[in-house]
């Protein structure tokens, strides 16, 4: 997911890449076996 939207790793590079003003933090999703299952990007601004 890359802000709030399913997505690929390619496009979530890409979007990094190209966002000089904001950075990414990553999310790791857990199930209840606290086996991580997917990853996701929430975008920081930073003023």
């Amino acid at each position: 997911m890359l802000n709030g939207k399913k997505s690929d790793p390619k496009s979530i590079v890409q979007a990094c890449m190209l966002e000089e003003e904001n950075s990414y933090m990553r999310d790791y999703i857990q199930d209840e076996n606290n086996h991580v299952i997917g990853v996701g990007f929430d975008r920081v601004k930073i003023k």
